[in-house]
């Protein structure tokens, strides 16, 4: 957990309530630390930890604390010049919830460590759409529904009431299922203009390989039947092999199967691979080893592939292929 959230709800507490109220969720929380680093990384319980100890010292309900936490975040972020990227994520609601997902990705230059939930939409409609929240930490999801409020507010000005229809425990994740209403106007011209005949502009699938020379072609049954010529590089036996069984998927949190790459069209998938790939010296333009003390000498590393998108089409079979 980076300081950025610690040190949000540190100031959130001390605005919301006073100084002497946050000496006392201090102590109720045993945090010794007067403020918290924004870049460092604290322990997992200590977000938990402060915030029951500020409900129960101010009564306010636990849930309702976190949700006003959330609006608060917000603003708090401004200060770090954040809400410029939030302002950028898309011109609509529909637009900023459906790349929701990719914004974490941004977050990454400066907080590689980051352990972000996964967000993907469906069944959206002119009135909102149904947004899946998946989160390896509990507890956190009133102050999700305070941001997305907020963010509906703040750079849409658009009210948005967010209805949970489901909550569970899938593994060792928090998958959330809620449904956003809100004037979702914009929808209404998407999907006018997909229904106009527009040109397509063909390509060939040489230029795209040349284009995307690391890209990796399956079908429905994770198969791959085309790998590029840059990953071929680093993994020469991939052809042939089921995706699935080569590679691990870290983002989005779902399950790596065909069904789950086509309904999640706006999310980009993180892939690691499974194996260690053998890696030399002279080889430092094909694989980038980040164990810099050790660049003189052979090294296991694993491979990540980062920010994949999944692309559907039709080969001359008639067979559906996906393409990463």
């Amino acid at each position: 957990m980076y300081g950025l959230l610690c040190e949000s709800l540190h100031d959130f507490i001390k605005e919301s309530y006073g100084e002497d109220v946050w000496k006392l969720v201090r102590e109720k929380a045993d945090v010794r630390l007067h403020s918290f680093v924004t870049h460092q990384v604290y322990s997992e319980s200590v977000i938990p930890r402060i915030a029951k100890a500020a409900s129960g010292v101010t009564g306010t309900p636990y849930n309702e604390l976190m949700n006003s936490w959330g609006v608060y975040f917000l603003g708090f972020v401004g200060k770090y010049g954040y809400d410029r990227i939030l302002k950028v994520l898309g011109r609509h609601v529909r637009d900023f919830v459906n790349g929701l997902d990719n914004l974490h990705e941004y977050l990454r230059f400066s907080y590689p460590k980051v352990q972000p939930p996964t967000f993907f939409c469906q069944e959206e409609s002119a009135t909102g759409v149904t947004l899946h929240y998946r989160s390896k930490r509990k507890g956190y999801l009133h102050y999700a529904m305070g941001q997305l409020r907020q963010m509906g507010k703040q750079f849409y000005d658009t009210d948005i009431h967010v209805e949970v229809l489901s909550e569970q425990m899938v593994g060792d994740y928090s998958h959330v299922t809620m449904r956003l209403n809100f004037d979702n106007s914009a929808y209404r011209y998407i999907m006018k203009e997909d229904e106009e005949e527009q040109e397509i502009l063909p390509m060939t699938s040489d230029f795209f390989f040349e284009v995307f020379p690391f890209n990796i072609v399956f079908r429905q049954d994770m198969v791959v039947h085309n790998v590029g010529s840059g990953l071929a590089t680093v993994f020469p036996d991939l052809d042939g092999k089921k995706i699935n069984d080569a590679f691990l998927l870290a983002r989005p949190l779902v399950e790596l199967s065909w069904s789950m790459i086509t309904s999640h069209p706006n999310n980009l998938f993180e892939i690691m691979s499974k194996e260690p790939v053998k890696r030399e010296r002279n080889l430092h333009n094909r694989v980038q080893n980040t164990d810099y003390e050790n660049a003189n000498r052979t090294a296991d590393v694993d491979v990540e592939l980062m920010a994949f998108q999944s692309l559907i089409g039709e080969d001359y079979k008639g067979h559906d292929l996906s393409f990463l």
